[in-house]
């Protein structure tokens, strides 16, 4: 408003100054034909249209004065300079008069860009100007990334097998920093071969299962590794297994049942179908009772279904094998015997050899054969 308001004046003024300075007597009579013709059509003085764009302007200023107690006191109370009215005042006189003189111009027009940078008028505007130019940052809603799904057995055991079949291939010799390295996955896939073969066989005259031999045999060739390296597979190691990451299983002890669960809460819930007379000991520390589950969450509750080895379990068997130089039969029984110790309450496996004079005679061939 003080900006187009200041350049009508500016304009009125450069009009007076060329009114000020008529062309001559002798040129106006020099022309008289050319101007003659002029008459016929006269146009708006321009003077006239340049008054009633101010005109307009300060009808525009008058009527919002009307609605802005704090603009209206604030031209009421700025002086106009070498005057004794105010700008309120020469506001209206100028309207009542229709007419705007050189010197009043020049003077608003100095008072009115003055005004224009006050901030009691425009203060609150060129904040709100900064807020609206200002980018606002929108507000989302915190997102909390989801806790890493725990692996499961099979993914756990599948890579041990893929890290220790490729430690076995790429080495030349079984010495104790490549067990130690390596004595993570190996105790992973000795405690899920132990426990897998732990199951009772159906028939205790018939030979085991292929499947459950390997597992044993597999068991039997990982703690031969640990007598040739002097490391104990699974014990003491900085980075050693957790209750998280565990790959041990648990088969149903009844022999026409051939089921398996993980955890061990799920195998406890399960025996009582098979057994729902015995009720859990009160003031066992071994295992704490389970939790009673409704029918259905009976029924489906995790389970393991057994399958043929894989080929990498079946070379990793045989690399074993290779790099420890033991039969099947030593292995095997080396396994049976750590099973003896160490799960003979849940499996009941007949330890065929003492694990002593088993040792003797294997590392007796080893020595005679270095011999």
């Amino acid at each position: 408003m003080a900006r187009k308001l200041n350049e009508q004046i500016w304009e009125d003024l450069q009009k007076a100054g060329a009114e000020a300075n008529p062309p001559s007597d002798s040129t106006a009579a020099a022309t008289p034909t050319a101007c003659a013709p002029l008459a016929s059509s006269p146009a708006p003085p321009v003077s006239s249209r340049k008054e009633e764009a101010v005109m307009t302007t300060i009808k525009v200023i008058m009527a919002l004065l009307n609605h802005d107690p704090v603009a209206h006191t604030t031209l009421a109370s700025t002086a106009v300079p070498n005057t004794t009215s105010n700008v309120l005042d020469a506001l209206t006189q100028i309207l009542a008069s229709g007419k705007v003189t050189k010197a009043t111009a020049l003077t608003l027009s100095q008072t009115l860009i003055h005004l224009a940078g006050s901030e009691a008028l425009f203060g609150s505007l060129r904040g709100r100007e900064a807020m609206l130019g200002k980018r606002k940052r929108e507000e989302e809603p915190v997102v909390i990334p989801p806790a890493p799904k725990p692996q499961s057995i099979y993914d756990v055991v599948s890579n041990a097998v893929h890290v220790v079949t490729h430690a076995l291939h790429t080495s030349s010799s079984i010495n104790p920093a490549l067990i130690t390295s390596i004595q993570h996955p190996l105790h992973h896939i000795f405690l899920f071969s132990v426990s897998s073969a732990s199951k009772p066989n159906p028939n205790p005259s018939a030979t085991p299962s292929p499947t459950t031999s390997a597992l044993q045999e597999i068991s039997g060739l990982i703690q031969v590794l640990g007598v040739l390296s002097g490391i104990q597979i699974g014990v003491n190691t900085s980075h050693g297994p957790s209750a998280t990451d565990s790959t041990m299983v648990y088969p149903c002890m009844v022999p026409s049942c051939n089921k398996t669960f993980i955890p061990l809460a799920n195998l406890r819930n399960h025996e009582r179908q098979h057994h729902p007379h015995i009720q859990p000991p009160s003031g066992s520390f071994s295992t704490p009772p389970p939790l009673p589950l409704p029918e259905n969450a009976r029924t489906n509750a995790p389970t393991l279904t057994a399958q043929p080895l894989s080929s990498e379990t079946r070379t990793l068997k045989d690399t074993l094998k290779s790099r420890t130089n033991a039969s099947p039969s030593n292995a095997e029984d080396v396994g049976r015997h750590s099973r003896g110790e160490t799960l003979s309450s849940d499996i009941g496996i007949t330890v065929k050899r003492k694990p002593k004079s088993v040792l003797q005679r294997w590392w007796g061939r080893r020595v005679s054969s270095q011999k």
